[in-house]
């Protein structure tokens, strides 16, 4: 699972596009060392990343598990998850660009149900299919009615989730700022205007902006994003 911005996408099927090396390796190993290797490529488009450690499929006694915890902030306000479904040739599940807000705040918790999805990479068509690597690559899709591997998922004409996604939001433990993340400023003509944590060195400028309320749903105000330099934690 990883928090990121929208410069950064897992898997999509609007637009179409092929599986990278690490959707793959998960979708039919349960890899997830290359996936970890691209999201850490990203750079600042991707914030945090947390793994499960071991299998997410549920038990009797365990019908679920603690992935941990991820780190969001308004810069990076998508969640992407993604889990092998097995034994499968090439299938999965998860989350894709998911945002967690409502009228511009964090929701306090959600739950997502999620649907299988087709990597593209091999052709079989039932869980126990011997490897039949798919040459040329498809893109990516999410497995619907009319999916070639539908009878697999479909019960009552429709395909059902696979997989069940929770979190509650938690305090931050930890005192910190990102000298370069913006907080809301002001209105000029009708644009919202932008100013840098770093910016709030100066006394004066602490005094004008870290009691000042943000108008604007997208554009935080200063003392929930400069909580150093505000001394809001």
């Amino acid at each position: 699972m990883a928090s990121h911005n929208k410069k950064y996408t897992m898997f999509s099927q609007n637009p179409s596009k092929e599986a990278s090396v690490g959707v793959q390796n998960v979708a039919e190993f349960g890899g997830t060392s290359n996936l970890k290797k691209e999201l850490n490529a990203a750079g600042k488009v991707v914030n945090d990343i947390t793994e499960a450690s071991g299998s997410l499929f549920p038990t009797q006694n365990k019908p679920s598990k603690n992935i941990g915890q991820l780190e969001m902030d308004v810069t990076h306000r998508m969640i992407s998850s993604i889990s092998m479904i097995a034994p499968s040739p090439d299938w999965f599940t998860g989350l894709s660009n998911y945002r967690p807000t409502k009228d511009g705040k964090w929701l306090e918790s959600f739950t997502v149900d999620t649907y299988p999805w087709d990597a593209g990479t091999d052709s079989g068509d039932t869980y126990s299919a011997r490897n039949s690597a798919t040459n040329p690559k498809e893109t990516v899709y999410q497995i619907l009615n009319d999916s070639p591997v539908n009878n697999v998922f479909v019960n009552d004409n429709s395909v059902l989730p696979v997989g069940r996604w929770s979190c509650t939001k938690v305090e931050e433990t930890e005192c910190k700022e990102d000298g370069n993340a913006r907080f809301f400023r002001r209105m000029k003509d009708g644009k919202v205007k932008t100013q840098k944590c770093r910016w709030l060195g100066k006394k004066e400028a602490r005094k004008r902006f870290c009691s000042k309320t943000s108008t604007h749903m997208f554009a935080p105000s200063a003392g929930d994003v400069c909580r150093v330099s505000c001394d809001t934690c």
